[in-house]
């Protein structure tokens, strides 16, 4: 039982071994790593989510809830008119987006995490470099 136990801890300290070497010889590939892990997981979060909306909730029969029935059209009234800052708006002013920059702006809350991911994997890879350079500059001096 024991040898097994140790087995597997040896093993699991070989991987971690190797995958840190890996990240030392190729911190740009290493950190992509993490950027293609992070955009997969938002790609599955997307995909399994829609999939819920779009396939199992529409079927399911919800008649068997007993909803109750509120007339909640007085909270309306308690919202003073000035705070909705309609007034700010110029009236002359229409805007209008296109319809192809629709989507791509309902894309954006997926696609800026990502960005931001690759951004700071790059700003890592230099600071790494960096690092590595003033090792080596000490190492020189010495």
């Amino acid at each position: 039982m024991r040898s097994s136990s140790s087995a597997r801890r040896s093993k699991a300290i070989r991987f971690k071994a190797r995958l840190a070497a890996f990240a030392r010889k190729n911190p740009r590939l290493y950190a992509s790593r993490h950027v293609m892990v992070a955009a997969i997981e938002v790609l599955a979060g997307v995909l399994g989510v829609g999939a819920i909306f779009a396939f199992l909730i529409p079927n399911i029969d919800w008649s068997w809830i007993p909803w109750p029935s509120l007339d909640l059209s007085w909270l309306r009234n308690l919202w003073p008119n000035w705070l909705s800052l309609h007034w700010l708006w110029p009236g002359w002013l229409h805007l209008s987006l296109p319809d192809w920059l629709k989507p791509v702006l309902a894309c954006l809350k997926w696609v800026v995490p990502i960005v931001v991911a690759i951004a700071v994997s790059f700003n890592e890879v230099g600071r790494r470099r960096l690092r590595k350079r003033s090792r080596q500059e000490q190492s020189q001096d010495e």
